[in-house]
């Protein structure tokens, strides 16, 4: 079952467009391997560990430790 990828966007649009570039590449490798974040942090340059997973989601650490 392949990841989808749904986050809230970024204040910043430069910030916003290297987060959707870093979230294809992150999906690409990730629909490819199932080696996990560090190995595909080594493959496409990217650390998809700020991306996890969140109810079947990947989202940024960071939007989830935000407090509600």
């Amino acid at each position: 079952m392949p990841y989808v990828y749904r986050f809230r966007p970024c204040p910043n649009k430069k910030q916003e467009e290297l987060f959707n570039k870093q979230v294809r590449q992150c999906r690409a490798a990730l629909n490819s391997l199932k080696e996990g974040f560090t190995r595909l942090k080594r493959v496409v340059g990217v650390d998809c560990s700020k991306l996890i997973p969140v109810e079947g989601m990947l989202v940024p650490c960071e939007e989830v430790r935000k407090p509600q």
